[in-house]
Parts: structure tokens; sequence; C-alpha cells
């Protein structure tokens, strides 16, 4: 089911259908995810297995051991989106459309971005060339006056 969103509890498997072109893939930047140290490799093993030895693999299982908002897409169509929210077992394990309604019903809010500080030496560019512009533009005018 294609942009859905899945509700398990810990140590639930969660299965995945799969095929040449459609397996899943953690999306790691997306602002839903909750939490940041998680191991996506089995994922991209199995990736490397589909593409790179063309293994014809029909389906993959995943056992989500912490609660949190973990986002798949599809190889193909990453905004085929699948949720997987592991809950406490408070919430029967269910599958419902992946909307705005559903998301907050479930208490899932996307993050602020975080943003990022530039080095010293990236920000100091623009005030530099606007200070070497300048410079220029006195420069020019100083010889306009002597010639």
């Amino acid at each position: 089911m294609p942009s859905a969103i899945m509700v398990v509890s810990p140590g639930d498997a969660v299965s995945f259908e799969t095929s040449a072109e459609h397996f899943p893939v953690y999306l790691r930047n997306s602002g839903f995810n909750t939490n940041p140290v998680f191991d996506d490799g089995v994922f991209d093993t199995l990736k490397t297995k589909i593409i790179s030895s063309g293994l014809d693999i029909t389906s993959f299982a995943f056992t989500f051991s912490k609660e949190g908002v973990y986002v798949f897409g599809d190889y193909v169509n990453p905004a085929d989106a699948q949720t997987i929210v592991v809950v406490s077992a408070e919430l029967k394990p269910t599958i419902v459309p992946l909307t705005a309604a559903n998301l907050q019903k479930l208490g899932v809010a996307q993050a602020a971005p975080e943003l990022q500080v530039l080095p010293f030496e990236l920000a100091a560019i623009a005030p530099a060339f606007l200070a070497a512009s300048l410079a220029a533009l006195l420069l020019q005018n100083i010889l306009e006056l002597r010639i």
C-alpha cells in the first residue's frame, strides 16, 4: 500500500513487498523520523543484493525494536512513502492512509529543519566581496578625478 502509515509495537516485524525495481529505502532526511541513530544498514544491504547481484527477492521483513517514527520510500519513487510508527502496546497494529489527519491522530509531527551555521571562512566571503567592490569603486572614482 503506497503512502501509508503502519502502526506496530516494538518487536513487531514489518514485511515489505520487493521486486527488481521496487524496494524500501530509508529516507533518513525526512523530518518525520524520530530515531537519529537508526541503523538502516540492512536496507542498504537489500538494495545491494537486488541491484548488484540481481537476486529475485520478493519480500523483506524487518523487526523494529525501538519506539519512533521511521519513513521509507520506494527506490524508484521515493514519494511513495510508507511511514512506520512504532508505539507501545496501547495501540493495535494497523495500516491507515498517509494523511495529515492520521499523522495528527498518531501524534506524528514533522521536526523543524536544523539550520546549519556556516564556517567563518564561508560567512566572510560576502563581506569581503562587498569591501573589495567598494574599494574598486573608490579607486575608480579617484582615478577618474585625476584624468
